[in-house]
């Protein structure tokens, strides 16, 4: 039986709490002497969902990830990482093995910006959500461990940057990840079909 840990990209960055406590497991896992496969995903595309929402409804680009040009992005369809898991558990060959899950090229915010005006063919701005806003609307008190978590997460993210490669989730899918342009434009679509209904 092998053990298979859904972890997180990076998690050594042991600044933000959620990335430390993975990091502890995996240690732990790893000395255990227990046959395992780490998984560690990029952010999840399914997270700019609220972003596309916003888009769709003739808005900006409303969102935490990006407080300046310089910051860059890796993202991973939920969908890819699930058939990549399912592959490695299927096949039994990846036992011990540590496995960093990213769609393409790190993106930024004007990235983000020019595909989906390119997509809306209006152009497209950012806006970024308040710390207090993002927790209103999470339904998450301010002083709640789970709101100042993820407030750490973005701000690290905004600072430093959170970037990936894409070859390891490429030769496990046989094919090239979901880039974030063509899950953008799915998920604008799917959203205009459902408007119109």
């Amino acid at each position: 039986m092998t053990f298979i840990y859904h972890s997180v990209l990076h998690s050594l960055l042991s600044d933000m709490p959620h990335h430390d406590r993975k990091r502890k497991v995996e240690k732990t896992l790893i000395d255990s002497g227990i046959p395992y496969v780490i998984l560690q995903p990029g952010v999840f595309m399914q997270m700019l969902l609220p972003s596309i929402r916003s888009v769709k409804n003739g808005g900006p680009f409303v969102q935490k990830f990006y407080a300046s040009r310089q910051t860059k992005m890796s993202f991973v369809d939920m969908k890819d990482y699930a058939e990549a898991a399912a592959r490695i558990i299927a096949s039994g060959t990846f036992t011990y093995g540590t496995y960093e899950f990213c769609s393409n090229d790190p993106c930024s915010l004007t990235d983000m910006e020019n595909i989906l005006s390119q997509l809306t063919g209006r152009t497209v701005t950012s806006a970024f959500i308040s710390d207090e806003d993002f927790l209103e609307n999470s339904h998450m008190s301010p002083d709640s461990y789970a709101g100042q978590t993820l407030l750490t997460m973005f701000r690290h993210y905004n600072k430093s940057s959170f970037c990936g490669n894409s070859f390891t989730i490429t030769q496990i899918l046989e094919r090239d990840p979901v880039s974030v342009r063509d899950y953008l434009a799915e998920n604008l679509e799917t959203a205009k079909s459902r408007s119109s209904i």
